[in-house]
């Protein structure tokens, strides 16, 4: 379909969209039972009707992940799992908003396909998939999604004159999946890419007199050369002859604006990618995503787009709680309260302040507890002798710590019992723990790997910023058992073993790591089956998968060991140090009530940041 100049006139069909939400459903904050400010689907309501409307045709569409992230998806497969069947909150809010269509991402497999199944039976909202597949490339694996649908509108003319529109719509998500909820999906699935998959789509839709295209594009934006470009594959969906718009998602950044500004095939400013509107709606609801399509009939060959405009659209932190409360659903809001009470169901005790304030730099109690209740999990179901007989290793991620989920986004949870609420927040994920056997060169390799997370700083730099702008906590392994130096002034290693290592001095009690020593390593079935492209991790290196999550195991080791109590020993790592250079932390506003912590590397505070993060400064002679 032929594109004119930006900027829209006459006839308009306004997108209106929605993506990782994670069960972001009221902005509430579980843990700590509070608002959250800036978040929560229903915060976006009064905007979504008053974008309604002054537009000529509106669609409301959600881009996947909507299923987990948040206490309230917790609470709600474990009333299914026990045979209590209840409406799903977040199903039922999207149909009182009058969504048109949803596609899946990544994390609607974490729960298993039965779950996921049942709540899509469940949606009057047209949910589609095009890349998912049953074994084989055969019959689809749940019956209610469907690859694409054409939604149709009426848009009058220059003479008043009412006109059909057909809207196909289609969704994809990255190839990895597979990978990921290799568990929950093996035998019973398969995800096919995404740039074939759509050319194949957009036939069908154009076949079936689909007069307008959008791609729902759970997958983020790279440019074709990057190395995650299968996975953050938009850029190249943009390509696909066909694609009149593209909503896009997973990677939980906004677009246009500055996230993505220097990619190339992008415009940042105006929101195209190659050509293509396209839209980025951040996470948790933080944005409402809005890509207006100017468009002219022309006769026996139906409509063309004459223009775009795109934006995003953030609406103020405070008083959201109250926004689309006339319509909130009275099961989404008995679901919410039966979730308060769930999550406030004691299940241990920690004599330490658990936070994640300092993760980057210091391993802290919480990531030592994470660590000491993989490693009790994992032992509770490892019967064979010899990986018995090796010594064991935990490696864990500050889950929450900033970065990406904002300068609120840490775990802070004070001394005293620890909550199930609280438990979710160190493990946000509903991963099975995994074993692998693993030598001193792949430790190295693994270490190197999470230190790409730190940016290079040179002797006589001054004050550098220590994290990377593309910070991911959950890429930032720390492993337990070790004792190691981070050597900052190494550039990261683009593979593993290419260049000098950042990781030096590791040792396993007092003795040196050779690259010949063998070790049982703990971690989660993300990471082992290749989430976070950590070299050395796959199916096959996996030696035992017990049928518990991290979160069980963290219950059952409270349970079972009593109150925690940090071991006393230090920080796992440190940094090698680096002559006449400071590296500058950007950190949550909460990490000023724990300064000076038993243990922790001193810190000078610089002050709050526009962003919202603190920064304290760290002396790396």
């Amino acid at each position: 379909m032929p594109r004119g100049d930006a900027g829209p006139t006459g006839p308009m069909l306004r997108i209106l969209a929605t993506s990782d939400l994670h069960m972001h459903l009221l902005g509430w904050d579980y843990p700590a039972d509070r608002n959250a400010e800036g978040v929560g689907l229903f915060g976006l309501a009064d905007q979504i009707e008053a974008l309604r409307s002054d537009a000529t045709a509106t669609i409301l569409v959600d881009n996947g992940d909507f299923l987990q992230g948040t206490l309230l998806g917790d609470w709600h497969v474990t009333e299914w799992r026990r045979g209590i069947a209840r409406a799903h909150p977040m199903i039922t809010a999207m149909d009182a908003l009058g969504y048109d269509a949803i596609t899946l991402g990544n994390h609607e497999f974490d729960y298993g396909l039965d779950y996921l199944g049942a709540v899509c039976e469940t949606a009057e909202i047209p949910i589609v998939s095009a890349n998912l597949h049953g074994p084989n490339g055969v019959a689809p694996p749940l019956a209610s999604v469907r690859p694409w649908i054409v939604i149709d509108r009426s848009i009058e003319d220059e003479q008043g004159t009412p006109i059909p529109l057909r809207i196909g719509v289609f969704g994809v998500m990255p190839p990895q999946t597979m990978d990921w909820n290799r568990r929950t999906m093996h035998g019973q699935a398969e995800v096919s890419g995404i740039v074939e998959t759509a050319a194949k789509t957009v036939t069908e839709l154009r076949d079936a007199g689909a007069d307008l295209v959008i791609a729902l594009s759970h997958s983020g934006i790279a440019e074709p050369n990057d190395p995650t470009s299968g996975e953050n594959a938009s850029l190249c969906l943009a390509d696909v002859a066909g694609i009149d718009a593209i909503v896009a998602g997973h990677t939980h950044r906004v677009f246009p604006g500055p996230d993505h500004q220097g990619v190339s095939g992008t415009d940042s400013r105006a929101g195209l990618l190659a050509g293509t509107p396209a839209v980025m709606p951040g996470r948790w609801g933080s944005h409402l995503g809005q890509i207006d399509l100017a468009l002219r009939h022309r006769g026996p060959e139906g409509w063309s787009v004459t223009g775009q405009d795109v934006c995003v659209h953030q609406p103020p932190a405070t008083g959201r709680e109250t926004s689309g409360n006339r319509a909130l659903p009275q099961d989404a809001l008995t679901a919410h309260e039966h979730t308060r009470a769930w999550g406030a169901h004691p299940v241990g005790h920690s004599e330490a302040a658990l936070h994640s304030y300092f993760a980057p730099v210091h391993s802290g109690a919480a990531c030592d507890l994470m660590a000491q209740a993989q490693l009790w999990g994992l032992m509770q179901h490892v019967d064979d002798p010899e990986l018995r007989a090796l010594p064991v290793l935990s490696a864990v991620s500050p889950f929450r710590s900033g970065g990406r989920a904002g300068p609120s986004g840490y775990v802070d949870i004070p001394a005293g019992p620890l909550s199930r609420a609280a438990a979710a927040m160190l493990f946000p994920f509903p991963n099975e723990l995994r074993g692998m056997v693993i030598d001193g060169a792949g430790l190295r390799d693994w270490l190197d790997h999470a230190s790409t997370q730190f940016t290079q700083i040179s002797s006589g730099a001054g004050d550098r910023p220590l994290l990377t702008n593309d910070w991911m906590a959950h890429n930032f392994d720390v492993v337990f058992g070790l004792k190691y130096s981070i050597d900052l002034t190494a550039p990261p290693r683009p593979n593993a073993g290419q260049g000098r290592s950042r990781i030096t001095d590791i040792r396993h009690g007092n003795r040196p790591v050779t690259d010949n020593c063998r070790f049982l390593l703990v971690t989660n079935e993300y990471r082992a089956n290749g989430g976070g492209g950590f070299p050395g991790c796959t199916p096959q290196a996996v030696v035992a998968e017990p049928k518990i999550t991290a979160q069980e195991a963290l219950e059952g080791f409270l349970a079972a060991r009593g109150p925690y109590r940090p071991n006393g020993s230090g920080s796992v790592f440190d940094f090698a140090p680096v002559h006449d250079a400071n590296a500058i932390l950007a950190t949550g506003p909460g990490a000023a009530r724990h300064l000076g912590a038993h243990g922790a590397p001193h810190l000078e505070p610089l002050g709050h940041g526009a962003d919202g993060f603190d920064r304290y400064r760290m002396s790396l002679a």
